[in-house]
């Protein structure tokens, strides 16, 4: 596999939609409240560093 190959497979949105599958899954057997807590942690990071990402490529508009 080249490193091109790697590279698309491993980014952040294949990451983040592959966690929150199994945190998902793991809310729906356990219904633990501190997963739910942690996944919706894991959610804002997300969605911040998506405008992060956004604003940089786009000269700072959004």
């Amino acid at each position: 596999m080249s490193d091109d190959t790697l590279s698309k497979l491993m980014n952040l949105d294949s990451i983040y939609f592959l966690s929150s599958i199994f945190l998902l899954l793991l809310i729906k057997s356990d219904g633990n409240l501190l997963d739910v807590v942690y996944f919706v942690v894991v959610t804002f990071y997300y969605v911040r560093l998506k405008v992060y990402r956004y604003r940089k490529n786009h000269n700072g508009s959004l």
